[in-house]
């Protein structure tokens, strides 16, 4: 621990899923400056935050039945006085029982899944438990509160901010290509992959696929991207893609692509309380994403986007207009770390 830092504040980050996990890193570096921070992250999430000058890391074995009170005794033990879930959802609600009576603690989170607040009698408990909720988008806080659906305070907030990776190997783009690149790996119920078999590709567009390839869907999108002869207008990655290499794709990237559709199962919760991380990485470095049209009266996405038919080639006649410019306040890492860090002090 930094001999500047020992005098801080404590407080802790917690997740206990394996997902969601690349939302840490931000929150470190907004409280980095004014608390003593430990993280507790399951062991098995991909995320590393290793070699994270002063803060404490504790891996979590969520196998073990006692990992809760393990976490709770650190907590009293190390006088703790705030905890942020990372995810303030599903596996929290045991923990928070061990915390029936006792005060000392005040509690926020990140929620994931608004959804849950409308039927969910465990995340009413967790409600009743957290000072507030951060979620994760504008036009999410404002949904939430249009339909009331906590008294629990919710503010927005945007994690945005990566590692920035030393490292000499730079992607090379052709000068020619334009490309278009969706983050993740294949995931049909979440993205609409069938539709880019459909429009007929410009011979300088390219399709990246920013996840690895070789999973049961990724497979089967492969073969009908080689059925319909159109596996020149794709790029692929065999294995598991670096953090480093993902990142240099991003930031070469001249639109990026949710391809998040009315046809996705998940299209009603996309458009009203959850967000893809696609958006975030376009976030991260400003880069102009393409909508499909139901988005279009969201201002957050006026401002970053443009919008196409999905019943038309138009998308390739968007492409020719001026990248959008990120304007907004709301996209500097003050304006971010302000708003984190003055919600979480209001208790």
């Amino acid at each position: 621990m930094n001999k500047n830092t020992q005098n801080l504040p404590k407080i802790a980050l917690i997740e206990f899923d394996q997902s969601h996990a690349e939302c840490l890193y931000s929150q470190i570096l907004f409280l980095k400056e004014q608390y003593q921070i430990t993280v507790f992250i399951n062991d098995k999430s991909p995320e590393d935050l290793t070699n994270i000058p002063n803060i404490t890391l504790i891996p979590l074995n969520l196998e073990d039945k006692k990992t809760n009170q393990f976490v709770k005794k650190y907590l009293i033990s190390e006088k703790i006085s705030k905890v942020i879930f990372n995810s303030a959802e599903r596996k929290i609600f045991k923990f928070l029982l061990l915390f029936l009576f006792k005060k000392q603690i005040s509690f926020w989170g990140i929620l994931h899944n608004p959804n849950r607040l409308k039927k969910s009698l465990k995340q009413k408990y967790i409600s009743h438990k957290l000072n507030g909720y951060f979620v994760l988008s504008d036009f999410v806080k404002e949904n939430i509160i249009t339909e009331k659906l906590t008294k629990t305070p919710v503010k927005s907030i945007y994690t945005i901010f990566f590692k920035e990776e030393n490292i000499n190997k730079k992607i090379t783009k052709p000068k020619n290509e334009t490309w278009l690149v969706i983050p993740g790996k294949v995931e049909f119920d979440r993205r609409d992959y069938l539709f880019l078999l459909n429009l007929k590709i410009p011979k300088n567009i390219k399709f990246i696929i920013l996840g690895n390839i070789n999973t049961s869907e990724g497979i089967q999108f492969k073969e009908k991207v080689i059925k319909n002869k159109l596996l020149t207008s794709f790029i692929f990655f065999e294995t598991y893609i670096q953090d480093y290499e993902f990142s240099h794709y991003i930031e070469n990237a001249d639109f990026i692509l949710p391809l998040i559709h009315p046809n996705n199962p998940f299209f009603n919760k996309y458009i009203k309380n959850k967000i893809t991380g696609t958006y975030n990485w376009a976030y991260a470095f400003k880069k102009t994403m393409l909508l499909e049209q139901s988005f279009s009266s969201i201002d957050e996405f006026k401002e970053t986007s443009y919008f196409y038919n999905i019943t038309s080639n138009q998308i390739f006649e968007v492409l020719k207009q001026p990248k959008k410019k990120y304007i907004s306040d709301k996209w500097s890492f003050d304006y971010q770390q302000n708003t984190y860090l003055n919600f979480i002090k209001t208790k």
